[in-house]
């Protein structure tokens, strides 16, 4: 992409966003739910920042209506990040403010609480180049469905620990959010995937070798190929 943006030619490294692990598994479960009542047979659905523009803000509204009306889906949803008012209005407008969980902006450790203790992630995204919310939300055991855009293909596999569908088909995104949720085995199967597969991305050995690596070829500019 950045060949293509650019006609410069210059050495291109690609690292993926890293972060601890263990930090991350020191972050305990929000209690959220239980504080405003959602109790078993409902599922909760984590937007990534659900009200920027470029995160897809557009669909938010319309995936919380249709998601809230799917036959034995029960879905209620986290919203992270600043919530705008004319977005908080059209949930209070809809009588759908009572599903909604958006407490605004938080410290990084009380989000990714919330995170934990949802059931499944959906990002509407617009545009992104490698989403650090989907790499800590599958780190802990969220699978996502995400629109194909940017580097998220390279995060999600489909069938294995989330799935990609095709660019701004909200229909898509939809069907298959519920086609997990109502299904026990498949929602368990893509968490555990989920998890497995960023416990591998986040591997710090690996992702040392790929800077080492990096520092060395610029060492040796010669040595580096165009």
């Amino acid at each position: 992409e950045f060949h293509r943006a650019y006609s410069v030619e210059i050495p291109i490294f690609r690292i993926p966003n890293w972060v601890d692990p263990g930090h991350l598994n020191e972050v305990r479960a929000s209690g959220f739910r239980q504080e405003r009542g959602w109790g078993e047979g409902t599922s909760v659905a984590y937007i990534p920042s659900a009200g920027s523009e470029i995160k897809g803000k557009r669909y938010v509204f319309e995936l919380v209506r249709r998601l809230s009306s799917a036959t034995g889906a029960g879905f209620r949803f986290f919203l992270s990040g600043p919530i705008p008012d004319d977005l908080r209005h059209e949930f209070e407008k809809s009588g759908l403010g009572g599903k909604v969980y958006a407490p605004g902006a938080l410290p990084w450790a009380d989000n990714l609480g919330c995170v934990k203790a949802c059931d499944l992630g959906i990002s509407p995204s617009l545009a992104d180049n490698y989403s650090m919310a989907i790499v800590e939300g599958m780190a802990a055991g969220i699978p996502f469905v995400a629109f194909d855009t940017g580097g998220i293909g390279e995060l999600i596999r489909n069938g294995e620990d989330g799935w990609i569908v095709p660019y701004l088909d909200v229909e898509a995104l939809v069907a298959k959010a519920i086609e997990i949720v109502t299904d026990t085995n498949c929602l368990q199967v893509l968490g555990k995937g989920a998890a497995e597969r960023m416990a591998l991305r986040l591997n710090a050995e690996a992702v040392l070798s790929l800077y080492q690596a990096m520092f060395e070829q610029l060492a040796c500019p010669k040595e580096i190929k165009h």
